[in-house]
Parts: C-alpha cells; structure tokens; sequence
C-alpha cells in the first residue's frame, strides 16, 4: 500500500515569503505590486520568461521554485513520473477582468492577446510543466475556497490513476488583485523524501 510523504512546500502571502516554514522573505510596504519580483531576485532566478507571464503564473514559478532545486540535478532530463496538480478559487479572474477592460468600450476597442493569452487558469500548470521538465499527469480544479480533504482527494486520485508517477507538484494557486494566497509543495510516495507525512493536519498547519 502506498504512503504519501510531502518532500518539501512554500507559502506566498500578500505579506511574506516561507519555504519550508522558514521565513526568506518580507515584504516591503513601499514595493507595492512589485512583491512577486522582489521574490524573483531573492532566489536569484534567471528565468526570462518569468518577466512575460501573468501574475498567477509568476506567484506558481516562484513557490515552486525553491522547493524543486533538491529534484534537479539533472536539470534538463525529461520528467514522465512527475505530476502536476493546482488549484483555486478565482480561476483567472485577474486576468478575465483586465482582458474585458481592453475590449469594454467599442469606441477604444485595443484587445490584448498577451493578456488573452492567460485567461485560463491552467496556464500556470503549462508554464510549471515547461520550466520543470513534467510530462506526466496534469489537473486543475476550482474551490470556493482551500479545502484540505478535497486537495488531500485530489492528490492521491492522481497518483492512484497513474501508478507511474512518484512525485507530485502540487497546490493551491490564487492570485487576484494583488492579493496572492499560494501554497505549493512536493508529494511524494518515497519516505525518505518525507519531511511530514501527507494528512489533513499537516496540511491545515502549512496553509493556515
């Protein structure tokens, strides 16, 4: 019978930066908008792209970030044992209501493909899939709001459908007015990535 272990996990908040419950980063009431870059370069990422994506898919790239390095070493190898699972509760509504303002009014009708372009949420799971290699299992559901036995559920349908798959890049994604809730971490069925064990307490004491 297969365990579940969570190898590793990071929180964003309007307000601070965790890995692995370990404070990296506050901040800074005078960067306003700009908290996600200011957590971009205290990983001191070099990732282009990163500066093109929405806000959604920044705030996933940079809680993933920290807690995929100790899964790279080989960088560039292909992940097929991998999966990728998000979730939340605004879908791409940050996104939905800047795209409609550029096409709200007929008589300054200037629609955005660059905003188009992520005006669904599971684009931040393709961004997620691209950077880390992932090729296998890839889901996104929407919650009214984080509900730990539904993403507890949720994880281990998706190890149980495909028995392949070994780690799991998982978690809750919501990003909507400068408001970033997210909550990523590693899952995995090997005990001796384990920091904690996968069950509704732990859970509940990372993301609450």
């Amino acid at each position: 019978m297969k365990t579940y272990h969570i190898a590793s996990y990071s929180k964003i908040t309007p307000t601070e930066f965790c890995v692995n419950g370990d404070k990296m980063l506050l901040r800074n009431p005078e960067s306003q908008d700009l908290w996600l870059h200011d957590i971009y370069r205290a990983l001191n990422m070099n990732y282009p792209k990163f500066f093109k994506m929405d806000k959604l898919c920044k705030s996933g790239i940079l809680a993933a970030e920290p807690i995929m390095q100790n899964f790279m070493v080989k960088p560039d190898e292909i992940k097929t044992n991998w999966a990728i699972i998000g979730m939340n509760s605004v879908s791409s509504l940050d996104d939905d209501t800047e795209y409609q303002a550029t096409i709200q009014n007929e008589n300054n009708y200037f629609p955005s493909p660059s905003v188009f372009v992520y005006t669904l949420p599971n684009i931040v799971i393709g961004e997620l899939a691209i950077k880390y290699k992932i090729q296998g299992e890839t889901s996104f559901y929407i919650e009214q709001l984080f509900n730990t036995p539904s993403f507890i559920t949720n994880v281990i349908k998706t190890f149980e459908v495909n028995p392949q798959i070994e780690y799991a890049l998982c978690g809750w994604i919501d990003y909507y007015e400068e408001n970033c809730d997210v909550m990523m971490m590693v899952i995995t069925t090997h005990p001796d990535k384990s920091i904690i064990e996968l069950n509704e307490t732990n859970i509940n004491q990372i993301y609450y």
